[in-house]
């Protein structure tokens, strides 16, 4: 199924057609949460293009990949060949971990990610994590399929979920009678 199958199905399952920009929205709200939510191997990737260097302290960005969608669902990391992980905390109590080994946390807004504690010398960061896939686009949508080539059908009903949770609010604020529960 390419993302003008999946905008096909999603019409016929609410009975209606949308605006382009609105479906593709939906498409690809749906495709996150699905992806997201899953714990799938095909969606896992390694990144190992960053380094430690002696003197990194808490404060010291690391940009996450391009395409980061999520850590691993252990939200480990690793330095150099060792097996002992770093474990993420939250981003707010970055605080309470800066000196506090092993650690490291993420901050969203500004793509970059941390290591709490001290780094004797320089290592490289293994970091496992969920990748974001190619978003679908009315230019793109007749040719791009989901990763997840099984289970098409998933997006358009999640999709058909996110509109009738829109179309419900609106219902709700209808003058109209015809609407009135």
């Amino acid at each position: 199924m390419t993302g003008e199958d999946i905008k096909t199905m999603f019409e016929g399952l609410i009975e209606d057609s949308l605006d382009e920009t609105l479906t593709y929205q939906l498409m690809n709200q749906a495709k996150d949460e699905v992806e997201g939510s899953l714990d799938l191997e095909i969606l896992k990737k390694i990144d190992s293009s960053k380094t430690t260097s002696p003197g990194d302290t808490y404060l010291t960005a690391k940009t996450l990949p391009t395409d980061f969608l999520l850590p691993n669902t252990k939200g480990e990391l690793y330095l150099g060949s060792e097996t002992i992980p770093y474990l993420l905390v939250p981003f707010d109590q970055r605080q309470q971990y800066q000196s506090i080994a092993r650690r490291w946390y993420i901050d969203f807004a500004t793509s970059q990610f941390y290591l709490t504690g001290s780094v004797s010398e320089a290592k490289t960061i293994v970091l496992p994590y969920i990748y974001k896939t190619t978003d679908f686009t009315s230019a793109n949508a007749a040719t791009t399929s989901p990763v997840l080539s099984k289970w098409h059908q998933i997006y358009a009903f999640k999709m058909a979920d996110l509109y009738h949770a829109i179309d419900m609010t609106e219902l709700g604020r209808s003058p109209a009678k015809t609407y009135e529960r």
